[in-house]
């Protein structure tokens, strides 16, 4: 187990794959009533998310291959 974390209830060892009492909720977690839509509904979303996605590549790229121009 990493980390042996304790319950601050118990004092027992918390099991690797049980959630610590500070653990984040994720993005999808949070956000669980984006996907009670219809299936094209879900579509969209998951699109629009991998659009967001590689915009985001593309930006960092660019950012880094500046980056190294700069620095030649």
């Amino acid at each position: 187990m990493k980390g042996n974390k304790k319950s601050p209830k118990t004092g027992q060892a918390i099991a690797s794959h049980e959630p610590s009492p500070t653990t984040r909720v994720s993005g999808t977690e949070r956000n669980s009533h984006m996907w009670n839509g219809s299936d094209s509904d879900k579509v969209k979303i998951i699109m629009d998310t991998v659009v967001d996605i590689k915009k985001n590549q593309d930006s960092m790229r660019r950012s880094i291959d500046s980056k190294f121009d700069k620095q030649r």
